[in-house]
């Protein structure tokens, strides 16, 4: 992967992790910083594989 492919996964991640943050102080839920890191790392390996797995 070249460098252009990490930093769309790295700011899709932080996207993520942001939005499921918000998401829990919006829907008052305590918030819960561990699981949300744990589901945006599983959302970045999926979204690495599709990126890996496209083809140009």
């Amino acid at each position: 992967m070249n460098k252009n492919k990490i930093k769309r996964v790295a700011l899709l991640a932080g996207l993520y992790l942001t939005a499921n943050l918000v998401t829990q102080y919006f829907k008052g839920q305590s918030i819960d910083f561990t699981s949300a890191l744990i589901g945006t790392l599983i959302f970045s390996v999926f979204v690495t594989l599709g990126i890996l797995s496209s083809k140009k």
